[in-house]
């Protein structure tokens, strides 16, 4: 592994970029030797080859070694042109250190078709010829050929350059616990614990990958084609999506203000009189739930009103008629508390027609469009988490993503969910006594006996990641109740791959992917934004913050002033994870992007990894 990292260090110095390596090719061998710092050593190569400017950028060099990885000996190299085979240029590289041998390859440039790649040789070669499509290397003991440069040449291009394997100058991204065969015409993938292979996937020009016709790892073929979607520029749907699969269902749309019932083919129409606020304690929960149960007559000791004809959706959210005060004044605010009011006359037309178990869709936001402009890919950075998405929450447009559906531990987001449930589920200011069995006594600031209300809770749990106060909150509706209200709001919400086994996210069952994760902070933003103003820091109306005086902020983020609100987590198993929402310059407007990454190797590079991905999207549209 040592001699493959050498020797992808200098094959990449040597071939920066296509059209460097067509200069080096046809030039004159400099007499000097140059240097460069690298970090804190000192590499000295020697080279025939002519760099732009003289010079080799050492932030390149960086995107490819760690502190630890970068080269501890002098590297030596020389390449000499051979000639020219189906449009490419071929060049011999000789090249070692102070303690390896000479190695030699084959290298070709085609610079119309973006090609770049080479053959290893296992000895120094007596003679190279070229005739036609043939190469020839000529050895005492024999000739060997090589008839055709596809067969052998990986394609280089500006999509994938990133991405490149030091063992096999391979150009595309595969799951880390497989393993690889290069044939003559095509890549082999396997697990090394399978005694068969996952199937022949012939690696071509255009990117696409293609499988043996027995092949029965339908999964692992679309893992496969999903590495070459870095750059992936689908747009991800909203809550609209969730009725083509609805034959009668309800739909309620609070920002267009409308009712509609799809019933036995028929269509129902009503109005929609007063609905939650999303940017406060009680806006209206978006997603698919159904109808639980028709209550008629019910009394809300939040508000203090009465409700008729209600019709339980989802937790405490109800659909009802026009509320009143005890008095019998009506209760006019435009402003529900979270539940969706609709005029007397209308409802109860509406509450005869529905049914028990009928789909609730819930629309809260309304999908806009997104310029139809890509980012640059040019300047992607490096990333070590094993997946990520980035994406735009208005449009759902996805600016960059790797292995979004590829289901990790999430760590402390996990609490994020329980936090949800905590509020949609209980009222504000609900007391809590903390009892022995909710706690593990981890946290100083929480003891059996103490009294304190739900909504101071959230401070210490979001902010802080308390695992005790996480556990206070789920035992209150009953540890089973919780766990289960959070995995039908996963469905809910459109995250359809994320398992929930308990509420701290400590438990490695509990599983997400970055999809489902941007799905969760596109419901935060659009429903429960003062659970995203508590993550950041900032003072959100009804807390007590002397309840719980100075936590410490564990969102690594929160002091960002484009930061509007997310969570850090970290467990052995989930590696450094969370997601981050942003306010974007995309030239003229402002975009809120979300910023989902699963497994990064530490929080040092969490951090410098969204940092990157932020500023390659705002010079990419900037």
């Amino acid at each position: 592994m040592k001699n493959s990292f050498l020797k992808f260090t200098i094959f990449f110095l040597i071939l920066l970029s296509v059209s460097i390596i067509f200069n080096f090719l046809s030039s004159e061998i400099p007499e000097e030797k140059k240097e460069w710092e690298i970090g804190n050593e000192i590499i000295k190569i020697y080279y025939p080859v002519k760099f732009e400017n003289g010079k080799v950028a050492v932030e390149d060099i960086s995107l490819l070694c760690g502190d630890d990885d970068l080269p501890q000996e002098n590297l030596i190299a020389h390449i000499s042109k051979i000639g020219t085979v189906e449009h490419s240029t071929l060049g011999l590289l000789e090249f070692r250190t102070d303690s390896m041998p000479p190695q030699y390859e084959i290298i070709a440039a085609n610079e119309s078709e973006g090609h770049f790649a080479g053959i290893d040789l296992e000895q120094k070669p007596d003679n190279i010829t070229v005739d036609g499509s043939v190469i020839t290397v000529h050895y005492d003991e024999g000739d060997i050929e090589y008839r055709l440069i596809k067969d052998y040449f990986e394609p280089f291009s500006r999509k994938t350059r990133l991405l490149a394997d030091p063992d096999w100058n391979f150009f595309m991204e595969i799951p880390k616990e497989w393993e690889k065969e290069k044939g003559s015409d095509s890549i082999n993938f396997f697990h090394p614990k399978s005694e068969r292979s996952y199937g022949v996937f012939l690696y071509k020009e255009d990117f696409s990958l293609h499988k043996s016709e027995d092949s029965p790892y339908e999964w692992e073929f679309e893992v496969m084609k999903r590495s070459l979607d870095f750059f992936d520029s689908v747009s991800l749907p909203d809550y609209g999506s969730m009725s083509e699969n609805l034959d009668e269902y309800l739909e309620i749309n609070t920002v267009e203000r409308k009712i509609k019932l799809f019933k036995e083919n028929d269509k129902f129409s009503f109005n929609v009189l007063a609905a939650g606020d999303p940017t406060g304690w009680n806006g209206t929960p978006g997603g698919l739930y159904r109808v639980l149960s028709k209550e008629g007559l019910r009394f809300s000791t939040e508000s203090n009103v009465y409700m008729p004809f209600s019709v339980r959706i989802y937790g405490k959210y109800l659909l009802h008629g026009e509320a009143y005060y005890p008095s019998g004044i009506p209760y006019t605010s435009a402003i529900s508390g979270g539940c969706v009011r609709v005029r007397n006359e209308e409802m109860i037309e509406l509450y005869d027609l529905l049914e028990k178990d009928i789909p609730v869709l819930s629309i809260t936001h309304i999908k806009e469009s997104f310029p139809d402009r890509e980012p640059d890919p040019a300047d992607f950075p490096a990333i070590t988490a094993d997946s990520f998405l980035v994406a735009d929450i208005d449009s759902g447009k996805v600016f960059a993503s790797k292995n979004p559906n590829a289901e990790r531990p999430i760590a402390s987001i996990a609490k994020v969910m329980t936090s949800i449930i905590a509020v949609e589920h209980m009222g504000t200011t609900t007391p809590i006594t903390v009892r022995d069995y909710m706690i593990e006594g981890t946290d100083q600031k929480i003891w059996s006996g103490r009294v304190v209300r739900m909504i101071d809770l959230l401070s210490p749990v979001l902010i802080e990641s308390s695992n005790d106060a996480t556990r206070v909150l789920s035992h209150y509706l009953g540890r089973d109740n919780t766990l289960e209200y959070m995995k039908q709001k996963a469905k809910s919400i459109g995250m359809k791959n994320t398992i929930f086994v308990e509420a701290t996210g400590i438990d490695t069952g509990n599983i997400s992917t970055a999809k489902d994760i941007y799905y969760l902070s596109y419901y935060l933003l659009n429903t429960r934004m003062p659970l995203l103003n508590i993550t950041r820091g900032v003072w959100v109306p009804g807390i007590n913050y002397q309840a719980f005086p100075g936590v410490k902020n564990k969102n690594i983020f929160y002091p960002n002033s484009q930061f509007i609100g997310g969570k850090t987590g970290y467990t052995q198993a989930a590696g450094y994870s969370g997601f981050f929402i942003f306010n974007i310059d995309f030239g003229s407007e402002v975009r809120r992007v979300s910023f989902v990454l699963l497994g990064s190797e530490s929080e040092k590079d969490l951090e410098m990894e969204v940092s990157g991905l932020k500023k390659w999207l705002t010079d990419s549209y900037n």
